[in-house]
């Protein structure tokens, strides 16, 4: 035996990614090689934390379970009696864990990272598919609360597959007061411990995610009235935030939907209607030549990175 085996139904090959809950890690099934899974492990020290924990889990595969869109990552089992045997003989039992999509293309962090400000056409190809998403998550009343580029995937096709829902919820969503998220991409309603609309949250981490896609950078460290680019942002000194984050060139309707996606005010970000209608949403878009861009922004040898 070369690789450990799951459940006598998958070897697990490399792992994926780790995060603070969990470890994922890509599976070949045993008697279908051709079929790949992502295995997410839930950590025991995660577990065993507090009674939360258990009940973030529960709730991430309920709301996964009554989701099916082709961007976001598909559910296709669970357990907590998950079996780990290692090419020593090594046993490891009672594992708690979801088997997932596995989506090949990697980390949107990663291609956002590569590819740098891929413009007002790569930002509206990718703005379809999240725009889409929001569409979705808002007529099954389900807030994600962790929207950020290293949540979502991207596979060979240039197509986004949104994931990890652990901080996911579809109980009171306009009446929320759980701390959730990323401070980077967290709405400031959620920052400063207020009773929030997860929808109008969920509408704030995307604008933060569109302006990283078209201008290659973070539109403010964090959403804090006090953060100098936020604050010229909740000030209405617009020029000013334009021209110190490099954005003047850029078209009036876009800036015009960032500037209400990240409203300070939830009641003043678009809803999910709002979105689809918006003038910069129903500009005409020319997919092959997006893809085109975008397929240039990857294999250009210049590196831009979002973090700066």
């Amino acid at each position: 035996m070369e690789y450990p085996t799951f459940n006598q139904e998958y070897e697990i090959l490399r792992q994926l990614g780790e995060g603070d809950t969990s470890k994922v890690y890509l599976c070949r099934h045993i008697q279908y090689p051709n079929v790949h899974v992502a295995l997410k492990i839930l950590k025991r020290t995660f577990l065993e934390r507090d009674e939360n924990s258990i009940r973030s889990v529960e709730q991430e595969i309920q709301v996964l379970y009554g989701l099916d869109h082709s961007n976001i990552i598909k559910m296709h089992g669970y357990g907590t009696e998950g079996v780990i045997k290692k090419p020593s003989g090594t046993v490891i039992t009672k594992i708690v864990y979801i088997i997932l999509e596995y989506v090949p293309g990697g980390l949107f962090f990663d291609l956002c990272q590569t590819a740098g400000g891929m413009g007002e056409q790569g930002g509206r190809y990718f703005m379809e598919q999240l725009k889409d998403v929001l569409v979705y998550l808002s007529a099954k009343r389900v807030a994600h609360r962790d929207l950020k580029l290293e949540n979502i995937m991207v596979d060979d096709n240039l197509q986004l597959k949104i994931a990890d829902f652990g901080f996911a919820t579809y109980k009171k969503i306009d009446k929320l007061k759980s701390y959730r998220g990323t401070k980077t991409y967290m709405p400031p309603e959620i920052k400063e411990y207020k009773t929030y609309d997860g929808l109008k949250a969920d509408m704030f981490s995307v604008g933060v995610i569109l302006f990283i896609i078209v201008q290659g950078i973070f539109p403010f460290s964090e959403a804090k009235p006090d953060e100098y680019f936020y604050k010229l942002l909740i000030d209405g000194e617009l020029e000013t935030y334009w021209q110190k984050t490099g954005a003047q060139s850029l078209s009036a309707e876009f800036k015009d939907l960032i500037s209400k996606m990240l409203s300070y005010d939830p009641a003043k970000r678009p809803t999910v209607e709002e979105l689809v209608n918006h003038p910069w949403m129903k500009t005409p878009l020319d997919y092959k030549k997006a893809r085109e861009l975008i397929n240039d922004a990857l294999n250009d040898d210049k590196y831009d990175s979002i973090t700066t």
